[in-house]
């Protein structure tokens, strides 16, 4: 191997090494060995520097190219030879002074793309707006923003960016990849102009919306009537140049007649004609006409000249009906070429969409950065109802955190949920993006002479859970992991569609090749009696008057967990008057009728830890609830939920520090919650008996987690937070478990001591990989990992980003089912598919760590409380892929 191609790699580490050893010379501080493992881990993950990579040609070998080409996908190799892709196929002949990678068992693509995106762009830049187009997002990069390694770990190697505001200006794509000035992150300049109609201000009567209308029309009426007298002015020029040449003209042809004997009486007959240039400029202005006045120039007005000629596209983001016949209107009256992003209701206007086979961004599919307005409530058909007639669009992620852009998978896998074919959405994110910017000649493709822009895969790319192994940006090495990733545990190709009755009958089995049963996947079946999961064998024959429902490669699953989470009902449970709310039950709260307890059942999640929220240092108890259940909470609350993050502290109130908060949880476990500190209890006049029953309402639930009954649950955030909670929990030996804590790499070694569990709260757009490395590392520790959140897709996007981080498939799942629900102290069955649990189980149409499948069927109690409609036709679930469910008579 080349010797530049590890050099790189060897400089991080001998840096590190440096940093270790300067650490290690730090009186009183101390390292734990896990935590210091894991950054150089973080170090060998070799975002390789490609500055220093000699520029020899490279070879990637044997890998499975996804070419996005008339080629199709093939095993085969691809030659790279100065920032460019010089050969694609089968048998090629390879220099021998190429650099050979082994893609082997590998998944290659062309480098993806985020057709909307905000990274490397400042703070600053991103808040900026404009309503007269005079923007340029190039004059808002900062070169030497770090983001894009997280970016480019996912396999993402350009984004396109732009300014906001109703007319912005002009946005451009870049690279992601380093960089020294913003020319070295360039692919194309001026790729389109920003417009927006309906999203910013008000914009919530149909009135406010027309203004914005009305301002682009206006904008684009004066940048006509400035090229016009452009036009005019330059016309006038040339016409007076036209008139000197013409004045030169004739007085050299004058000349040429006169008579050559005397020399000077031929000057003196030029000067008479003219014949010097002032004389022809004061003939030429003596005929001219009056000058137009000349236009000052306007680079704003400049720019929507391209627009206005066609050679850049108008990007609108219109989600209304109204405000995409304004984006038409607008196309028609200047003859503009546009490219209509989000889209979310287009009612009426979705004929046209179709008949003007409209260019499109769409996106966000998944709700990750708040939701606007005029996107909620689109339905699942909003993304299938754009897409499954003849159009060309792009995929975007429409982040506005620079990071958002490394989710791009996430939001495809979302999409395919939704029911656009896999291929489709590949394309969305790389040849159909690359048109849509106008950089299809680059990017977008894995051919010849096409930008060496490339994304290597450990199985399927779109898969969020699937690690990236290598990321190329102009055939230079940006993001390589330290050792070629193991690719999950096979996921399996999705199964077909299954139709149960709605009525299930008291006694009926489920027939399927892969069961999930004490934590992995096993072929059989599942029986059901009177609500109840029944023995049944290995290949044990039912009697004929059971039923058997045949599902063929369906999964099934024991209902997921959501092992922490407040249902959005805090401000309906905590009680803010003291710090000390440990009478409280968050189960008191609970509303079955609530929407979002709806969409976590119909997302396959039928336990929740219900949790009160955080605003007290003793929030009170947590409570077991089955969703759907006619009985949904029965026993004693499972857990005691303790704070010690900033939402508890308070300058009204005590305590206002995170000392105060540790002295006064300490006062009450010290005195098993009686502690009475300056009459914050019983303040509330009443009879003895009923203070006394106050108090041991209080008292219990202190007393049931110093005897390790219950959990004691301490949400704890920072690092100083987090060692305070470690250190109660191991100072009054509980069965403690950290709640969303931020970073825990420095505390590994103490978890697994003291056998902490950890729920994780979901990924953010702005987490740095530190958060999901710290969590993959702790879990490959022995450290128990569950998840918590009020959102039904959160979860699964948090397990199967720590899938792609590292951890196993089977410890996400665990998580998500018996291993949450053993952390949280509930009984053993709870999420398992065990003779005597509760018949609560989820039929999925692939595997749950892949977000682009779904649950098909969810039953509770042995009865169907939701089956999934049927989606938009797609190749992975048309017709002919759809097989009808065989129910089969046992003999």
């Amino acid at each position: 191997m080349p010797r530049g191609s590890v050099e790189p790699a060897c400089r991080v580490h001998t840096a590190f090494d440096r940093l270790f050893a300067e650490l290690s010379l730090m009186p009183n501080v101390r390292f734990p060995r896990v935590f210091m493992l894991l950054v150089l881990l973080a170090a060998s993950r070799t975002y390789v520097a490609v500055a220093d990579t000699p520029d020899v040609p490279l070879a990637l070998t044997g890998g499975r190219l996804l070419t996005q080409t008339d080629q199709g996908e093939f095993v085969g190799d691809i030659v790279i030879n100065k920032g460019k892709i010089v050969a694609v196929g089968t048998k090629l002949d390879i220099p021998q002074d190429a650099r050979r990678i082994d893609l082997r068992g590998q998944t290659v693509t062309p480098g993806l793309i985020d057709a909307r995106s905000v990274l490397w762009l400042t703070p600053a830049a991103i808040r900026e707006a404009a309503s007269d187009g005079r923007l340029n997002v190039l004059d808002g990069i900062d070169p030497l923003a770090e983001d894009w390694r997280e970016v480019a770990r996912q396999g993402v190697t350009a984004v396109y960016v732009q300014p906001s505001g109703n007319l912005g200006g002009s946005g451009a794509v870049l690279a992601v990849a380093p960089g020294k000035s913003i020319g070295d992150l360039v692919i194309r300049a001026d790729a389109g102009g920003q417009a927006t109609l309906g999203t910013t201000g008000t914009s919530t009567t149909s009135r406010d919306r027309f203004a914005q209308y009305d301002r682009l029309k206006k904008a684009f009426e004066a940048a006509k009537k400035y090229g016009e007298q452009k036009r005019q002015f330059a016309e006038y020029q040339a016409k007076q140049k036209r008139a000197v040449d013409d004045a030169k003209k004739k007085a050299a042809e004058a000349a040429k007649k006169k008579s050559t004997d005397d020399q000077h009486k031929q000057t003196d007959a030029a000067k008479k004609t003219g014949g010097s240039d002032e004389s022809n400029k004061k003939s030429a202005a003596s005929t001219a006409t009056k000058s137009p006045p000349e236009p000052t120039p306007d680079p704003a007005k400049e720019f929507l000249l391209k627009l206005l000629a066609r050679k850049v596209p108008l990007r609108i983001e219109a989600h209304r009906e109204d405000d995409i016949a304004h984006a038409y209107a607008l196309a028609d009256e200047f003859h503009l070429r546009i490219v209509l992003e989000g889209v979310s209701y287009p009612r009426k206007q979705l004929g046209q969409l179709v008949q003007r086979r409209t260019t499109m961004v769409l996106g966000p599919v998944l709700q990750l950065e708040g939701s606007a307005s005029y996107r909620r409530g689109r339905g699942d058909q909003w993304l299938t109802s754009l897409t499954d007639h003849d159009s060309r669009w792009a995929l975007a992620t429409f982040g506005q955190q620079p990071r958002t852009s490394r989710l791009l998978r996430v939001q495809a896998a979302a999409a395919i949920a939704q029911g656009v074919s896999p291929e489709h959405v590949l394309r969305s994110i790389t040849r159909d993006a690359a048109a849509v910017l106008g950089i299809d000649d680059q990017l977008g493709t894995l051919a010849v002479g096409k930008r060496a822009d490339i994304a290597v895969f450990a199985g399927n790319p779109l898969e969020p859970a699937t690690p990236v192994r290598l990321t190329l940006s102009r055939g230079k090495v940006v993001y390589e992991a330290s050792s070629p990733p193991s690719p999950p545990a096979p996921l399996h190709r999705r199964a077909a569609n299954v139709d149960l009755p709605p009525t299930l009958p008291a006694t009926f089995a489920l027939k399927s090749t892969r069961i999930l049963r004490k934590g992995t996947w096993r072929s059989g079946q599942v029986l059901v009696r009177n609500g109840k999961i029944a023995p049944v064998r290995a290949g044990q024959k039912l009697p004929s008057k059971i039923s058997v429902y045949d599902l063929g490669d369906a999964p099934i699953t024991p209902g997921f967990l959501v092992a922490h989470s407040d249902l959005g009902a805090a401000s309906s449970i905590d009680d803010q008057s003291v710090p000390d709310a440990s009478n409280i039950q968050a189960g008191d709260a609970y509303d079955p009728s609530d929407p979002d307890v709806t969409k976590l059942l119909e997302a396959g999640f039928l336990r929740v830890g219900f949790a009160p929220g955080s605003a007290n240092v003793v929030a009170g108890a947590v409570c077991r609830v089955r969703l759907g259940a006619a009985d949904p909470i029965r026993g004693k609350p499972c857990a005691i939920k303790f704070v010690l993050a900033g939402s508890a502290r308070s300058t009204e109130r005590f305590p206002g520090s995170l000392a105060g908060q540790v002295n006064f949880l300490r006062g009450i476990l010290e005195t098993r919650g009686t502690l009475d500190r300056d009459g914050l209890r019983d303040r509330v006049f009443a009879p003895p008996a009923i203070q006394q029953a106050q108090r041991d309402a209080r008292q219990q639930p202190i007393v049931s987690v110093l005897r390790r009954q219950s959990t004691a649950l301490f949400q704890a955030n920072s690092p100083t937070e987090i060692r305070a909670a470690i250190q109660l929990i191991e100072g009054f030996k509980l069965r403690g478990v950290l709640v969303n804590p931020d970073e825990i790499a420095p505390f590994i070694d103490d978890l697994v001591r003291l056998d902490i569990g950890v729920i994780a709260r979901p990924v953010r757009v702005s987490d740095y990989d530190r958060y999901l490395d710290g969590l993959a590392a702790a879990s490959a520790a022995g450290v128990p990992i569950a998840f918590g959140t009020p959102s039904s897709e959160e979860p699964r996007i948090t397990a199967a980003m720590l899938v792609n981080a590292g951890m196993t498939g089977e410890a996400a799942l665990a998580g998500l089912t018996s291993g949450g629900a053993k952390l949280m102290g509930m009984p053993d069955n709870t999420c398992e598919l065990i003779s005597g649990a509760n018949a609560d189980l989820v039929v999925w149409n692939g595997s749950p760590l892949n977000l682009g499948c779904r649950p098909q069927a969810v039953i509770v109690d042995g009865k169907l409380a939701f089956a999934a409609a049927e989606q938009g036709e797609s190749e992975s679930q048309s017709p002919a892929s759809t097989a009808p469910l065989e129910l089969v008579t046992s003999e």
